[in-house]
């Protein structure tokens, strides 16, 4: 019971040892540590809550979009992030 695991990011990747050194993305970078990056738009009600999901899920949310004419559409989209991220 000594021993603590590190949060590996899919259980492969450490993000403790990374370090952002511009001062502007900062505050706007999240390096969470989680094993699966997945909030379920819990942040979306409060302004600027953004900066507090990890920024590798806010890539895969970048990515489940068709584009700017057409947006997200929540229908299609159902259970394909999870596929996205692995």
């Amino acid at each position: 019971m000594g021993e603590t695991q590190k949060l590996l990011l899919f259980r492969k990747w450490d993000l403790s040892d990374i370090a952002i050194q511009d001062k502007g993305l900062k505050n706007v970078i999240s390096l969470r540590q989680c094993i699966m990056p997945l909030t379920f738009g819990r942040s979306a009600l409060k302004r600027f809550n953004k900066a507090d999901v990890n920024i590798v899920e806010r890539l895969v949310n970048k990515l489940m979009h068709f584009g700017k004419k057409y947006a997200k559409n929540t229908g299609r989209m159902a259970g394909k992030k999870i596929h996205a991220i692995n």
